[in-house]
C-alpha cells in the first residue's frame, strides 16, 4: 500500500502508513476488500492501492488541458458509447476562476451536447490557487438531465459516464472544517438529491460517506465501486456542517490507474501552500492549520436579528406573502450603493415615497450613507436572502447581491470596516474601523456564513465573483484584527472599539467613548478568530486575548453589573454590585494598564459632563445609567475556549 491513501471500509491507512482501526464512517453495506477488488453488497469498496504515476498522464493525450478528460490507451475505454465522456478524467481546477465559470459549458461540456458537464445542485463551491473548497454544497458530473430530480422509481440512467466496469475515484484532501453536526463528505451514483434512496439503485446509490473530521490533510482518498451503468453520472456532496478543500479529482477504471496522481503529490501541495502563506496571518493558504470545534462558539447566534422581522401569522403561503411585501418595501429604501440606514424594521411597513431621506447620515456632496451599525445592512441582506430562498424571485436575490457589494466595497485596503460608507463628513469616528457594538465582527461572521453557504446564504444567492471577493475580504479582515491587537508592555491583549484604518492605533468615538481596551467588543472578535484555521499567528492572537480575559488584574470576581430598575430615579444607585460567584469585566480599560474606567460627557458638551473617572459614581447620572459600563462579557468566550482546550 502507498502511504497517504485513505481506506475507509474497515480501516484507515493514514499519511505515514500503518493499519488503522475499525471505522464507522464508511457506507454501512460496504465490506472489506483487498486492493483492486470490488466485492461488497453494493459492488463498492474503498481501496488503498495507488500508482506512483506523475500528475500528468504518460499517455499520448497528456498534452491536453488537465481539466479535460484524459483518454486512456487501455482496452477498458475502447468500448465506451459514442455519447459518453471518456475515462479516465482528471480535474485539477488549475484553470478555474470562479464557480460561474466552472459550471459553464465553456469550461467543460457534455460530449453529446453543449450542456455543462459539471452542474451545481446546491450551495456554491469556491476556487482559489487551483483547488476547490466545497462548503455545504453538492454538484454532479456528467448528468445529461441535471434539472430532473432522481427518484427510486427511475427506469433508466441519464448520465454519460461509463461506469459499467469496475471504476475508481480519488482526490486529495487538503483541508476540512466542521461547522455543524451534519459533517459528512458523500459520493453518489445516479442520484442528484441528498437522500440515498432517491435513485434507480435505491439506497445503494451512496457509494461513500465519511465524516470530514476523520480525514487526514494531505491524504489521497480512494473509492472503488462497480455500481453503475454505461450511462451513469456522479454526485459529490458535503453536508450542511462540513467543508472540504479538494484537489486533483481523478475518475478512471480499476484496470488501469496509470494516469492517477500519486498519493505523495497531496502532501506536496500542503508544503507548497504553507510556504506561500508567510505574508498573511489570515490563513488564506492555511490548508494544514487545524480547526477548532465550533460547538457553543458565540458567533453562531449573531445573525438571528432578521428572524424577528419574518411574519409569524398564518400558513406558509400567508407568511411568505407578508414577507414579500416587507421585502418589496425594503428594496425601495435601499440606497443606490446597496447599503441601508439603521432604521427600525417598522420603516419597512411602507414603501419609500420617493422624497423622504433614506439615511440620517450624509457624506461629501450630500450623499446618503449606508451603515453596518446596529445590524444595519446585515439584517436586511439576510431578510432578502430568506425571502429569495422561499420565493425564487430574483429581485430579492439581486437586492441581496447589491447589499453584499456594498459591504465588500466599504472594506478598507488594510482589511477593516468603517461604521459607514461612503465617508461621513463632520463626524470622523464613523470612518474609523469599527468593532463597537460588534459591527465589524458581525460583518465577518456574515461573510464566513456566506462562504460556507449556510442558509439562507446558500444556493445561487451570490455570484461566483462575489464569493471569490468574500474569501479575500475575510482574509484581509483577519489580517487587520491580528495587526490591530493592542500590545501592553510587549504583550498582546485585546482591541479597542475603534481603530485607525491605517496605523491600527486605538481611537475614540463619542466624547464618552475614549481610546481603550474593550472588555465587551473584544469578545466577538476573539470568537470569530476561533472560527478560522488556527495558523500560528491566529492561534497566538486568540490565546493572548483569552489570557487577558482570564487575568486576575482584569476580571472582577464576585461582582455583577446590574442596571438600575426601569423607571427608577434613584441617583445614588451603584450598578456595580457584589454578587457571590459572578464575574464582571469593565467595558473599557486603559490602553496601557488593566484599569477599568468610566466617562461622562465633556464639560463642553451639551449637556456637560465630568469626563473620564475611575469611580462610576463620579460621572453624571445621565451617562451612569444611560450607558453600559460592565457585564459578564468574558464568561461565554472563556467557557467555549475551555471546551476546545484553549
Amino acid at each position: 500500500m502507498h502511504l497517504g491513501v485513505a481506506l475507509f471500509t474497515t480501516s484507515l491507512i493514514a499519511c505515514g502508513g500503518g493499519s488503522g482501526g475499525s471505522s464507522n464512517n464508511s457506507t454501512s453495506s460496504s465490506s472489506s476488500s483487498v486492493p483492486g477488488s470490488a466485492s461488497s453488497s453494493q459492488g463498492t469498496s474503498v481501496s488503498s492501492s495507488s500508482s506512483s504515476a506523475s500528475l500528468e498522464p504518460a499517455s499520448s493525450s497528456s498534452s491536453s488541458s488537465s481539466s479535460e478528460p484524459v483518454s486512456s490507451s487501455s482496452s477498458v475505454s475502447s468500448s465506451l458509447p459514442s455519447a459518453a465522456s471518456p475515462l479516465p478524467l482528471l480535474e485539477n481546477f488549475n484553470d478555474v476562476v470562479d464557480a460561474d465559470g466552472f459550471f459553464s459549458e465553456g469550461y467543460k461540456s457534455l460530449s453529446a451536447s453543449n450542456q455543462a458537464f459539471y452542474f451545481r445542485v446546491s450551495g456554491t463551491p469556491l476556487f482559489s490557487d487551483g483547488r476547490m473548497r466545497l462548503p455545504a454544497a453538492r454538484f454532479t458530473l456528467g448528468n445529461t438531465q441535471p434539472e430532473t430530480t432522481s427518484a427510486a422509481g427511475d427506469t433508466q440512467t441519464q448520465g454519460e459516464l461509463d461506469l459499467s466496469q469496475a471504476y475508481r475515484i480519488s482526490f486529495c484532501v487538503l483541508d476540512w472544517e466542521v461547522t455543524g453536526s451534519n459533517k459528512n463528505l458523500q459520493l453518489y451514483v445516479d442520484n442528484n438529491t441528498s437522500a440515498a434512496a432517491n435513485s434507480i439503485h435505491g439506497s445503494s446509490s451512496r457509494i461513500h460517506q465519511v465524516a470530514v473530521d476523520t480525514l487526514t490533510r494531505g491524504e489521497r482518498v480512494v473509492v472503488e465501486s462497480s455500481l453503475g451503468s454505461a450511462t451513469s453520472y456522479l454526485q459529490l456532496r458535503t453536508e450542511s456542517g462540513a467543508v472540504v478543500v479538494l484537489d486533483d479529482l481523478w475518475i478512471g477504471y480499476q484496470a488501469d490507474t496509470s494516469t492517477e496522481p500519486s498519493a505523495q503529490s497531496c502532501a506536496g501541495y500542503l508544503v507548497s501552500s504553507s510556504s506561500s502563506s508567510s505574508s498573511s496571518s489570515s490563513g488564506s493558504n492555511s490548508s494544514s492549520a487545524p480547526m477548532l470545534s465550533q460547538t457553543n462558539n458565540p458567533v453562531y447566534t449573531e445573525l438571528n436579528n432578521y428572524k424577528s422581522w419574518l411574519s409569524s401569522s398564518g400558513d406558509a403561503a400567508a407568511k411568505l406573502a407578508a414577507d414579500k411585501t416587507r421585502a418589496d418595501n425594503m428594496i425601495s429604501w435601499q440606497l443606490p450603493h446597496g447599503g441601508f440606514y439603521k432604521f427600525d424594521v417598522s420603516k419597512y411597513n411602507n414603501p419609500w415615497n420617493g422624497s423622504e431621506s433614506r439615511s440620517d447620515w450624509r457624506g461629501a456632496n450630500n450623499v446618503e450613507l449606508g451603515t453596518i451599525d446596529n445590524d444595519a445592512t446585515v439584517s436586511e441582506l439576510l431578510f432578502l436572502a430568506d425571502v429569495y430562498r422561499r420565493s425564487g424571485d430574483s429581485k430579492y436575490r439581486d437586492a441581496a447581491r447589491r447589499a453584499m457589494d456594498f459591504i465588500l466595497t466599504m472594506q478598507y485596503a488594510s482589511g477593516g470596516w468603517p461604521q459607514v460608507y461612503p465617508a461621513r463628513t463632520g463626524t470622523t469616528y464613523s470612518n474609523h474601523v469599527t468593532f463597537n457594538d460588534d459591527a465589524m465582527a458581525r460583518v465577518l461572521i456574515l461573510l464566513d456564513q456566506s462562504q460556507k453557504a449556510v442558509a439562507p446564504l446558500d444556493g445561487d444567492l451570490f455570484s461566483g465573483e462575489q464569493l471569490s471577493q468574500i474569501e479575500a475580504a475575510i482574509n484581509k479582515g483577519v489580517d487587520f484584527i491580528v495587526n490591530a491587537q493592542i500590545e501592553q508592555n510587549g504583550v498582546k491583549t485585546v482591541w479597542c472599539a475603534q481603530h485607525d484604518p491605517v496605523t491600527y492605533v486605538p481611537r475614540g468615538a463619542r466624547s464618552y467613548e475614549l481610546p481603550s481596551k474593550s472588555g465587551k467588543e473584544s469578545v466577538l472578535v476573539v470568537a470569530f478568530l476561533m472560527t478560522r484555521p488556527q495558523t500560528p499567528e491566529v492561534e497566538a492572537s486568540v490565546k493572548a486575548a483569552l489570557a487577558w480575559y482570564r487575568s486576575d488584574s482584569v476580571k472582577v470576581a464576585n461582582t455583577a453589573y446590574i442596571k438600575r430598575s426601569s423607571g427608577s430615579t434613584d441617583d445614588s444607585y451603584n450598578p456595580i454590585q457584589p454578587q457571590s460567584g459572578s464575574t464582571m469585566w469593565y467595558r473599557f480599560y486603559d490602553v496601557d494598564a488593566d484599569t477599568g474606567f468610566f466617562s461622562g460627557r465633556l464639560s463642553t458638551d451639551n449637556p456637560p459632563g465630568t469626563g473620564k473617572q475611575y469611580d462610576i459614581m463620579e460621572i453624571e447620572p445621565e451617562r451612569r445609567y444611560g450607558y453600559e459600563w460592565g457585564g459578564d462579557y468574558g464568561t461565554k468566550i472563556l467557557n467555549y475556549a475551555q471546551s476546545v482546550g484553549y
